[in-house]
């Protein structure tokens, strides 16, 4: 992939960053401030692959010590504060601990690109799934999808397959929000699988050619600002809605009494 300097910005790659921002944002509005309303979560289902797929697609393997760094203060932070407020929250090691981690096994997996490198990676993640599960957020997906994705830049042959990761996605999602049981559920699946297909098409036309979208001089600044602000973004949307969740449900009031 070209260098960020000589990439004609914004391009869809970052339209496609700035989407999985949004999503995010929904997602985590839903998760900290709404929990009843569960359906504001399908989002995710959206975000995730989209924040995989980039960072598959991307190819780029420079070590960025502030990402782990982040990852565990974010962890810590959030589980010693629950401790303190005796409440119940799942605080596992978060996404960018999982992005690390698919970075760092993907750089192993293109500096051999071996069948002996390659399948004993799968084999691990495979087995180790439903032990990272209570330990990392989003568990062994965050390898397999990246994995998937990356073979976009050297297989392009092979894209087609990616729709089976989307399909595992919406299983998984009809099994979580249990949409045969309720009626109304069959209009959010039938929303679901038609984000994922638009998404699918998406990644089709960044895998062919990664093309500029510009629309005006002040829009693009906005693009590219939070395309390049992502982790920014991320850590501060974090902590802002997680001391909202501890206000709006009182938690707060034990160190103001």
């Amino acid at each position: 992939m070209k260098s960020e300097k000589k990439l004609n910005r914004p391009n869809l790659y970052d339209y496609l960053k700035v989407l999985a921002l949004v999503t995010m944002l929904i997602d985590h509005i839903g998760y900290y401030l709404y929990p009843q309303y569960e359906r504001l979560r399908l989002i995710w289902r959206i975000a995730f692959p989209i924040f995989l797929f980039l960072v598959g697609f991307s190819g780029s393997y420079k070590w960025r010590r502030d990402i782990p760094l982040i990852g565990f203060f974010l962890w810590w932070f959030m589980k010693l504060s629950c401790k303190y407020f005796w409440i119940w929250m799942d605080v596992n090691l978060n996404i960018l601990i999982a992005i690390t981690l698919s970075r760092w096994c993907l750089f192993i997996i293109d500096k051999y690109r071996k069948p002996r490198v390659i399948i004993p990676f799968c084999i691990a993640f495979l087995l180790l799934h439903t032990h990272l599960k209570p330990i990392l957020e989003y568990w062994s997906l965050s390898f397999f999808f990246t994995l998937w994705w990356r073979t976009a830049r050297y297989y392009k042959q092979y894209f087609h397959l990616w729709i089976f990761a989307f399909l595992g996605l919406f299983i998984y999602s009809i099994y979580v929000f249990k949409f045969w049981y309720i009626e109304e559920n069959t209009l959010m699946a039938d929303i679901l699988i038609t984000l994922f297909f638009i998404v699918y098409l998406l990644f089709f036309a960044l895998s062919k050619e990664n093309i500029p979208l510009h629309i005006n001089k002040w829009w693009d600044k906005f693009i590219l600002w939070f395309s390049k602000h992502a982790l920014a973004f991320y850590v501060i949307h974090i902590v802002i809605l997680y001391f909202l969740c501890l206000y709006k449900f009182g938690f707060l009031n034990k160190i103001f009494s």
